[in-house]
Parts: structure tokens; sequence; C-alpha cells
């Protein structure tokens, strides 16, 4: 069934597809003020390097001694097997001037990507300007790439494509790809998507990155209006031998397959969209979505059977995401186009049961682990954030430090905890103000997400209260 201005049903159901979509891809949309994330960053930075340099002169005489920087580069190596990374950097920063003395040597890759895993970006910069000055050019391109790794990770898309430019035929060829993948990705930040795509192009069908390029060649198509090029981009990638196959990229493939299927259902092909949903795998992340999508899908044919069925499996789900929301809402629309008003009431009653159980939910006092671990998690280019069981899906708008900064601070509390000195404990004591400040900031990001949720679901509450107050009018009428 195609949409029709004079199809009453059709418009409805057309005004849920829109706002199933729009929640789906705008899930951080409106939240407001965001905490200063380069604030806390930069004072982050500021602050744990004095504590590693306290650390590193409380342990000079057990730390292992290195006259040479393969015997630092064995005895860092050795820490971290053991998943010691205090000790480990506690070691570099005592050895940095032997890492300064040796600026062509390729161990100062390994220690200047060590400290910019653990966010240590002032000490490594101070490297890196040594090496710029005295380094060879293939060994800079590669430290390039890492810097700009580090600020993609932040999403400070300029300064990684500042350290990419002319990077590229130094590298070897997975970085290369994954360079020109990052280009991309920033380039489509900074809304130039066709400079985007020819990046992008240049990405070999044998590389990892591939599908990954494919993938954001269609969303820069769908950005600009082109959506037969976005289809066929995608369905190129998801021919048999096109793609890599293997298991690591089951959720890549997951994903292309989710943005075709709404993309067709926003174009109105309603069976090629319930054909791309199906191919989504039923352990993905993106199963909910896709059971959403057929749903819409199949209401959208008049397969009302099928929409239903589609929905009833989501409404089983244990999970509480936007997706299994949005159900509560479409089953009694479904069941009313049926001819089942009585169903379709008892529906539109459990609906508003359902919201108002899910406000007063989220209405409760909800802490939130400063652990990444226990918090938030990051998936592909996404972060869920995970709240007394409710879901939350987020877009990929804050930085990586902001996740994992808290659970280094709680290890450099622990580690510090012994340190004695007056300079060490004022270390300290501002390592400790750092660390509330970013509780702080966590409660504000928990409280706006919270808060966007609440307004999703005052407004499917108010639309199954609309909904039923509609079938008791249209009951009255019919009994005239």
């Amino acid at each position: 069934m195609k949409y029709s201005p004079n199809n009453k049903n059709s418009r409805s159901l057309c005004l849920l597809v829109v706002i199933a979509v729009s929640a789906i891809h705008n899930a951080m949309a409106g939240t407001g003020n965001q905490p200063d994330f380069d604030q806390l960053n930069t004072r982050y930075n500021a602050i744990t390097a004095e504590v590693y340099t306290q650390l590193a002169q409380s342990r000079s005489k057990t730390l292992p001694k290195s006259d040479t920087i393969q015997q630092l580069e064995f005895h860092t190596r050795k820490y971290l097997d053991q998943g010691d990374t205090i000790n480990a950097l506690s070691l570099v920063i005592q050895n940095l001037k032997l890492v300064k003395d040796n600026p062509d040597d390729s161990a100062v890759l390994f220690f200047i990507s060590l400290l910019l895993d653990n966010n240590q970006l002032d000490t490594a910069t101070a490297l890196y300007d040594i090496i710029k000055r005295e380094g060879e050019k293939s060994l800079k391109s590669n430290i390039s790439f890492l810097f700009a790794q580090y600020y993609f990770r932040e999403n400070k898309w300029q300064e990684s494509l500042k350290f990419l430019d002319d990077t590229y035929a130094d590298l070897p060829e997975k970085q290369a790809s994954h360079a020109r993948l990052m280009t991309g990705v920033s380039l489509q930040h900074l809304k130039d998507h066709r400079k985007a795509i020819s990046f992008y192009d240049r990405i070999p069908q044998t590389s990892e990155y591939y599908l990954y390029a494919r993938l954001n060649i269609a969303v820069a198509y769908i950005r600009q209006g082109w959506w037969t090029d976005a289809q066929n981009t995608i369905h190129s990638a998801l021919k048999p031998g096109a793609s890599l196959s293997g298991t690591n990229n089951d959720e890549i493939i997951n994903r292309l397959y989710l943005v075709l299927g709404y993309s067709l259902l926003q174009k109105e092909y309603y069976r090629d969209a319930r054909e791309a949903f199906r191919n989504i795998k039923t352990s993905s992340k993106y199963t909910n979505r896709a059971l959403l999508g057929i749903a819409l899908a199949s209401a959208n044919q008049d397969d009302l059977i099928g929409a239903l069925n589609a929905l009833s499996a989501l409404k089983n789900k244990q999970t509480t995401d936007l997706s299994v929301d949005e159900t509560y809402l479409l089953l009694p629309f479904i069941y009313n186009k049926l001819g089942q008003e009585l169903t379709a009431t008892t529906s539109y009653n459990e609906a508003i049961k359902y919201y108002q159980s899910r406000l007063e939910n989220l209405d409760k006092p909800a802490g939130i682990n400063t652990s990444a671990q226990n918090a938030i998690k990051q998936n592909l280019d996404d972060y869920e954030l995970v709240i007394n069981n409710n879901v939350f899906e987020l877009n990929r708008k804050m930085p990586e430090s902001f996740i994992n900064n808290p659970d280094r601070i709680s290890a450099l509390q622990k580690a510090g905890s012994n340190l004695t000195k007056p300079a060490a404990l004022k270390s300290m004591s501002k390592l400790n103000a750092l660390q509330s400040d970013y509780k702080s900031a966590y409660n504000m990001v928990k409280n706006q997400i919270i808060s966007q949720r609440k307004d999703y679901l005052n407004s499917y509450l108010n639309q199954s209260r609309f909904g039923l107050a509609n079938l008791y009018d249209n009951s009255l009428s019919n009994k005239k």
C-alpha cells in the first residue's frame, strides 16, 4: 500500500514512520547543554601528568633500570603484558630523556602510541615536537597517524585532518585505508560530503575498512538526497563475494541492511524494505530496530498480521529501548485497522499504563557508575547507556576521553594512595576534585538523556490517549 494523501489510515501510519525513524536516528538531539568535555580533558592531562611524575619519583628504586631505548621498550611491554599500565607509564615518564635522545628509533612509535592510548597527550606532544625536527619522514607520518587517531576519537575533526594530511603514501596498507576512512568521516562531520566520498572510494575492496567506507558513502548520498545512489551503493557492497566474510563484519553488514531498510521505507518501497530488515541477524544490536521496520513496512503493505507478528516479538523483548517503547503505540493502531476495536481499546489502555509506568520508573533515583564498563558502552560508532535496565542508544557525540578518563582516574587514585610528599598530596587532591567533577558531568549527561526519553514517552502517552478517545468517539457515532 502506497501512501496517499486521501487515505486517513495511511496518513496516520506515515506519521508513525516519521516518528520512529527520527527517534531512532536522533537519540541525542536537543538534549540541551553538554558538559565542557574539552575543559575536563585538559585538566585531566595536566593533573595526571603531575601524578605520574610523582609516582615515577616515588618508585624510582623499584622500577627497572634502562640504559637503552630497546631495554626501556622491553621493560614497558613486560608491565603491559602483566596488565600493569600504571607502572608502564611511570617507567616511560621516568625515562623520557632516553626517548627524546632517540628520535629516529622505531621504538618511539610504541611509546607515543602508549601515551596517546592512555590520554597522556601533553607528554606525547612534547615527544612529537622533537621528532618533527629530527625524525625521518616515514616515522613522522606514522606518528602523525597516531595523533590523527587520537583526535578522531575526541571528535576533533579539523585536528585529525591536519595530522592525516600528506601521510597516506608513507603508511602501511592497513593504516593507509584507516587514514582514508578517518579523513572521509571527518570531512562528513564538517559537511563536505562530496570530498569525503573521494577518500572512501580509494579504500580497496580487500580492506577491513571497505564496508565502513561503503556505508559512509551511502550516508553521504542520503544526506544530499541521492536515495538511488545510496541504495545502489549498499546493494553493491552486499552482493555475494563483494565484501570480506567473517564474524568481524557481521555487525557492519547488519548496519548496512538497517540503513538500506529505512531508506527504502522512507521512499515507500515497502516490500524491498522488509527484505532488507529480514537480513539482519537475530543476535544483532540492530534486531529491535529491524523488527520495528518490518512492522511499519508490513502495515503499509496491508499485511497487518505480519505487522502484528513483528510487533509482538518486539514487545516480548526484555530490554526497554526506544523501539520497544514505540511498539505499544503501534499495536492498538494495527488492531484498529484489523477491525478489532475491543482489542484496540484494551491495547490503548495497556499502552497508557505502560507509558505511565515507564515515566514513573525514569523518575526514580538512578545512580550512574563512573566506570565506562558499567555505564556507557561503545558499539561500532555509537554508544549505549544502561540505567536501571533502560537502554539508551546514543549517537557518538561524546569524546572517548569522557568515557574512559574516570576509570583511569580511579586507577591513579589507588596507585597514589600511599604518596606522602606535599607536592604529591597536592596533585592527588586535584585528581580527587577532578573525579568529582567527572561524576557531576556524568550526572548531567544522564539527566539530559532521561529527560529526552521522558519527552518521547509523554508524546507516546498523549498519542495513546488521543487514539483511545478517537475509538470511543467512533464507537458512539456508530451507535447513533
